[in-house]
């Protein structure tokens, strides 16, 4: 409750051709943002390059001795950004993106409450090492 947690859900516009991935944006800190869910209608074709960018950044990111980086991405079926969202009045959002399959058993409610659990547990652990790192 004392956190501004609030979520897009990115769809496909009415008569484009469905994708075989869902994605959603979790945003962990946006005061600014007055509803709790908002859904961006988007082509496919749009939706799938938001989605290869979001990849790209991701996986583009490199060490100083040109080792690519991987830290913050799991792939299994689902995959987990941790990213810095950039809203309109120039905020940064702290936000994780969730890509799953549109399949049914992904986004079922008590899915829902496991990836919430691991989401916690992650953002707690993240927490507690910077506090010792301090």
């Amino acid at each position: 409750k004392t956190k501004a947690v609030r979520v897009t859900i990115f769809d496909e516009e009415v008569g484009q051709s469905l994708l075989p991935l869902r994605m959603v944006a979790i945003h962990l800190e946006w005061p600014n943002q007055r509803r709790l869910i908002k859904h961006e209608l988007m082509s496919s074709k749009s939706l799938r390059v938001k989605m290869a960018d979001f990849f790209k950044k991701q996986l583009g990111i490199r060490s100083r001795g040109g080792e690519p980086l991987t830290a913050g991405i799991g792939f299994q079926r689902v995959a987990r950004l941790f990213i810095t969202h950039t809203a309109d009045d120039g905020t940064k959002v702290p936000t994780v993106l969730m890509l799953k399959p549109d399949q049914r058993r992904y986004w079922t409610r008590s899915q829902a409450l496991r990836d919430a659990d691991e989401l916690a547990l992650t953002i707690q652990a993240a927490g507690a090492t910077r506090r010792t790192k301090a």
